[in-house]
């Protein structure tokens, strides 16, 4: 399964705490993801403006901040190793409340959803 993702958010939301581990690249068949082309294996965490995490499938794409005016395409590929509906969520601090979790952070579709692996 190979997951795109073009993001245009040129705002940042730096990792803390337990969520310095989403900076890295997790799942992948390479172990890497490609921003604009170019392999990667992590972002830096002050450099970080989403990610996308599957937790139930062992899966993270950390996603850059985007240059002002511009967008980034970050992209992954991965090998399910089970069927089923998982939550995919950001894990960066990206929405509202004092810590970035609130808001579109904890809404449907927004900045989580499902994912559905069938066989």
């Amino acid at each position: 399964m190979t997951v795109k993702i073009v993001s245009y958010d040129d705002g940042t939301a730096p990792l803390m705490g337990s969520q310095m581990m989403y900076d890295q690249v997790m799942g992948s068949t390479s172990g890497q993801e490609l921003i604009g082309g170019r392999p990667v294996s992590s972002v830096s965490d002050t450099n970080i403006s989403h990610t996308f995490t599957v937790v139930g499938l062992r899966f993270n794409m950390p996603i850059p901040a985007a240059p002002t005016g511009k967008s980034v395409t970050v992209e992954a590929t991965f090998v399910p190793t089970t069927v089923g509906t998982f939550t995919w969520q950001c894990y960066a601090p990206c929405g509202a409340g004092i810590n970035g979790m609130g808001g579109a952070m904890s809404t449907m579709k927004w900045m989580e959803g499902k994912i559905k692996v069938t066989a």
